[in-house]
């Protein structure tokens, strides 16, 4: 099937899901066990028909800080989860695999995904999931006039289509669709990569305008976690010493702000504030409410160089597999002790109380002395900062 003809076939389901919702909570449940997660488990764009795998440590007693539940089959295979009171549900045949939830008490089908085979060749992958829409915009209207205002509105759906291409039994390209919020509509091509023993090295995403990504590394073999971070860290330390370098700073650097997304993007974008900067903000009587201030009206720089990208990809699905987000905030701090320590490697001019840390301002640290501390800085500089 093309992309338009798969996602025409993801909207006719969502109708009859829809429709399927009073039938469904009737339907008796085929489980032999039950097991328990702390967050999301067993996403369908990670099924094989080899394995199923759950993507996180499963627990077979439940425990406060369960989220999730999960019926299991005979099989091993989930065949319904519950989050709170929102039961969701598994269906399995020999041409489709497919998830369905919605959303709580309603018949509103919130997120499908499909996964669809042409005998042992997996051909299509299909998810669509409602973006924290209000419900009751919709009452007293029509199923189909619900699917039609949904995609019409640029928020209020995630939709991923893709469709594989074959060489020998070896998928080698996706061409895929997406909707995203705030985005909308497009399209681009995965390029599968394989090694010389056959197994999966890498995903490379290649959009429309040739831009890249990956969005899939595998992990370095006879490599620690730690050492794969203290290698992310360096690269990223490096990038951010080019970026600087490019900037051709005309006053020396008082203070570097390595700026990330916790437990999301840790591929950072920089604020840079010059000595003489620093020092208005020194003399500030809260000079933390100063620093919050200057932030507020300071233009964000992005890395120009991104030779960590490949290998902070492979660590972050590690740290996701393990859901330890503490080992990538380790990370990221040590790309601002890094800097600290070897004060630019002196490619760029600083200042003589130069202070580089890394942090997210969105959820910010509850001391931030102790941040700077965490990233290298010296005693007396910790000092100043204290509240």
């Amino acid at each position: 099937m093309t992309l338009p003809a798969l996602k025409q076939d993801l909207i006719d389901r969502w109708l009859t899901a829809y429709d399927e919702y009073a039938l469904r909570k009737e339907m008796e449940d085929e489980f032999v066990k039950m097991v328990y997660a702390e967050t999301l488990r067993f996403r369908l764009d990670k099924y094989t028909r080899e394995k199923f795998p759950a993507q996180g440590p499963l627990s077979a007693e439940e425990r406060p800080e369960h989220s999730y539940a999960y019926g299991l089959d005979a099989s091993g295979k989930p065949c319904f989860s519950m989050f709170e009171e929102q039961k969701s549900y598994y269906t399995y045949t020999d041409s489709l695999i497919e998830y369905v939830e919605y959303e709580q008490n309603s018949p509103f089908p919130s997120c499908i995904q499909r996964v669809k085979y042409e005998g042992a060749r997996k051909v299509s992958f299909q998810s669509i999931i409602l973006n924290d829409v209000n419900l009751r915009q919709f009452k007293g209207m029509a199923s189909t006039a619900i699917i039609a205002k949904l995609l019409k509105d640029a928020s209020s759906v995630i939709c991923v289509i893709e469709s594989y291409d074959y060489k020998e039994d070896r998928i080698i390209n996706a061409d895929c669709l997406h909707i995203m919020p705030g985005i909308g509509e497009y399209s681009l091509r995965k390029k599968y990569n394989y090694n010389s023993t056959g197994e999966l090295e890498e995903i490379i995403n290649v959009f429309g305008d040739k831009r890249t990504s990956y969005d899939y590394v595998k992990v370095p073999e006879n490599v620690t976690l730690q050492q794969l971070s203290e290698q992310v860290s360096s690269l990223i330390a490096t990038d951010i010493i080019k970026t600087l370098v490019d900037e051709e700073l005309t006053e020396p650097l008082g203070i570097l702000e390595i700026n990330y997304q916790e437990i999301g993007d840790y591929s950072p974008v920089l604020t840079v504030y010059s000595e003489k900067e620093q020092k208005k903000i020194e003399k500030s009587a809260d000079r933390l409410e100063e620093l919050l201030a200057a932030d507020e009206s300071n233009d964000y720089i992005d890395l120009t160089a991104n030779t960590h990208e490949r290998l902070l990809v492979a660590f972050m699905q590690e740290v996701e597999e393990l859901e330890d987000f503490s080992l990538a905030e380790s990370m990221i701090k040590k790309v601002a002790y890094l800097l600290n320590a070897n004060k630019l490697n002196k490619e760029v001019t600083t200042g003589p109380k130069f202070m580089a840390y890394s942090v997210d301002w969105s959820i910010g640290p509850e001391d931030f002395s102790a941040l700077l501390a965490e990233c290298g800085l010296p005693e007396n500089i910790v000092k100043e900062w204290k509240s």
